[in-house]
């Protein structure tokens, strides 16, 4: 690809931020320059300012892709909390398998740098918050009804889910096989819903 090859804008910015996503979780946040940025797309690192007005406006870029990514079709549409909480796993695992670039960037403190943007590190925050209040949620619903397995507190029970999310993403990665992952996932899950509901689903 050179230079004159035409592009449109639009493409060149998803071009940009996929590239930028990639660098920062690959080989970290002093690696994130526009002359990286450049040769991974295939144009200068002056060219890229053609399409963002500055580095940090790249990096706002690279967090509202991060958000589009985990929330697409947020939150699951189900009868009851627990199918919600299933939804929600199967949902993120396949998205980290997918995108594993997306779960390092979230939970690797630093890969993203601040430069000159507090607002994105509490944006980052509040994406990682939406996730366990949304688990949490879901647990204290299911823990209402009666749907807990007694002696499962929630919040506890988001800590099982969430590490189990990051945990079957990333295997199913290093195992390059779709569907044993789709495999793994079911039955991550299904250890998972034992532990959490025991006898309290029984029956329903």
């Amino acid at each position: 690809m050179t230079e004159q090859t035409r592009k449109s804008t639009e493409v060149r910015r998803h071009e940009i931020v996929a590239a930028g996503m990639h660098i920062l979780a690959e080989d970290g946040s002093r690696q994130f320059t526009a002359e990286r940025l450049g040769a991974a797309i295939g144009i200068s690192g002056g060219t890229i300012f053609r399409h963002f007005a500055s580095m940090d406006e790249i990096l706002d870029a690279i967090v509202g892709r991060i958000e589009e990514i985990i929330f697409a079709d947020f939150p699951p549409d189900a009868a009851d909390p627990i199918s919600s909480l299933r939804i929600f796993f199967e949902k993120r695992v396949d998205v980290i398998r997918k995108n594993p670039e997306v779960s390092r960037l979230l939970l690797t403190q630093g890969l993203i740098p601040n430069f000159n943007s507090q607002k994105r590190e509490e944006r980052l925050n509040e994406l990682k918050r939406r996730s366990q209040l949304f688990v949490i949620g879901c647990l204290k619903e299911a823990k209402q009804k009666g749907r807990l397995a007694s002696g499962v507190e929630p919040r506890e029970g988001a800590l099982l889910v969430l590490g189990a999310i990051y945990a079957a993403g990333h295997m199913q990665v290093r195992s390059g096989r779709a569907a044993g992952g789709v495999d793994l996932t079911a039955r991550t899950w299904a250890l998972l819903e034992r532990a959490l509901i025991g006898n309290a689903g029984a029956g329903r």
